[in-house]
């Protein structure tokens, strides 16, 4: 399970983020509200992750601080 991803921001969209970790660029889904905080791209940001797998895909959903 991944909890937290560290990497540059390749590009980022309305709802998503692709995030580049170490070469691999992972595409994490996001609330707007904290997409709208990202300033630049490759920019090195810190997400807590939500991973949810289904029989077909594997989702990941980024916020900025811990969801308890």
């Amino acid at each position: 399970m991944i909890v937290k991803l560290k990497g540059f921001i390749e590009d980022w969209f309305e709802d998503f983020v692709d995030l580049d970790v170490k070469g691999v660029v992972y595409r994490v889904f996001m609330p707007l509200k904290n997409i709208n905080k990202i300033v630049d791209k490759n920019s090195l940001i810190e997400l807590f992750i939500f991973e949810i797998l289904k029989e077909n895909e594997r989702l990941f959903f980024g916020f900025f601080s811990w969801i308890s």
